[in-house]
């Protein structure tokens, strides 16, 4: 099983962005769950199945520091965008 597939099977079904009456299936899906303490949440979105955005977030940083330690560049803190050179 893939990281990806991996990582999916914990989230509920898909859910479908929608634009006032429109549905936007297939366009744009997500999936979230939090932990059951709620100092955790996990987050999949995808565009068209073109890309798919997996995220992990958590109320202390320091709940990644294991992780973080040994890849860095995958983890972004509030502010990070405005330290991207233009």
């Amino acid at each position: 099983m893939s990281d990806s597939a991996a990582f999916g099977a914990y989230l509920p079904p898909h859910q479908t962005l929608k634009a006032g009456r429109n549905t936007l299936e297939g366009q744009f899906d997500f999936s979230s769950r939090a932990t059951d303490d709620c100092r955790m949440s996990a987050h999949m979105m995808t565009f068209r199945l073109s890309f798919a955005i997996q995220a992990a977030v958590a109320i202390d940083a320091a709940d990644f520091a294991a992780p973080r330690a040994k890849k860095p560049e995958l983890f972004f803190e509030p502010g990070f965008l405005r330290t991207i050179p233009r």
